[in-house]
């Protein structure tokens, strides 16, 4: 509901320029679906690699904690 909200004036201006509503939604949605699928496609590799450094250095860091 929120998120309608506020890409309600998106939708308008895209509708001012003589363009359906239904297209202006389904523009909209195409392009937040992309941008969204975009930021994972450049994030996901560096959660990755950063998660296989902390696995392998995981046991390191516990032998320096053992009494």
């Amino acid at each position: 509901m929120v998120l309608a909200y506020l890409l309600d004036p998106i939708a308008s201006r895209i509708e001012r320029l003589e363009v359906n509503r239904l297209v202006a939604t389904l523009v909209i949605i195409v392009v937040v679906i992309t941008a969204i699928a975009l930021l994972i496609a450049l994030i996901a590799p560096i959660i990755i690699s950063e998660l296989a450094y902390f696995i392998e250095s995981f046991p390191n860091t516990l032998d320096g904690y053992n009494p």
